[in-house]
This record gives C-alpha cells, structure tokens and sequence, in this order.
C-alpha cells in the first residue's frame, strides 16, 4: 500500500512540476508585457512633456508681443497644432496607464498562481517524504 501510495504522490509531483514550468512561463509573459507598457507609457509621457515645454515657450514668444505679425501668424499655427497633439497624447497617456494597471493586475494573479503551485508541490514533498519514512 505504502509504495502504490508513495506512485501515486511521485506523479502528482511531476504534474505539478509541469504545471509550475506552464505557470513560470505565464508568469515571464505577464512581466514582459508589463515592462513594455511600462516603457510606452513612459515614452508617451515624455512626448507630452516635450509638447507642453514647445505650447509653453510659443504662448511666452507670442505674449512678449514683440514679434512680427507674419511670425506671429505662424507661432498661432503651431501652437494650434500643438495644442491637438496634446490633447491626443492624453488620451494616449490614459490609454497607456490603463493597460499598465491591467498588465499589473494580470501579473500579481500570475504570481498568485505560481505560489499556490510552489505550495502544492512542497505539500506533495512533504507527503511523499512521510510516505518513505513510514516504510
């Protein structure tokens, strides 16, 4: 009995070490996904960074009132076109956020996943170990 019984633990450990290589790769997976919707974020951000810096330094150059009214015309342009690739990178901004938090959120419950295997395997060591000193 003891040794159909110590058979029986020895597969359940090998699927759940199968199982535990799957989970690991599920886990890398996750991580990588957060890491390049982190970086993209991270890129976007920058971007509308750089967009309100040249909104700002065109809104001072046009307040001066110094310019010339031909430059003056082109700066309103620009500043036009910047304001609407601000607003498109806040939108792009909130996007990014929210399949990081996403990204986040499906690597903890993969991490979660990973440890109740690693807990099941050690609860199968643990029993097949009773087993082989019962004999």
């Amino acid at each position: 009995m003891a040794i159909q019984a110590m058979t029986v633990a020895s597969q359940r450990v090998q699927i759940a070490l199968a199982q535990l290589q799957i989970q690991e790769g599920a886990v890398a997976r996750a991580s990588q996904r957060l890491d390049t919707e982190h970086s993209r974020c991270s890129s976007v951000i920058e971007n509308q960074q750089r967009i309100s810096a040249d909104i700002g330094r065109i809104q001072s150059a046009l307040d001066s009132g110094t310019l010339p009214e031909n430059q003056s015309k082109d700066l309103q342009s620009q500043l036009s076109h910047l304001r609407n690739s601000l607003d498109a990178q806040t939108a792009e901004v909130q996007s990014c956020q929210t399949a990081e938090t996403e990204a986040t959120g499906q690597l903890e419950d993969e991490k979660r996943k990973l440890t109740a295997l690693q807990d099941r395997i050690e609860l199968l060591d643990n029993a097949l170990e009773k087993i082989s000193t019962a004999r």
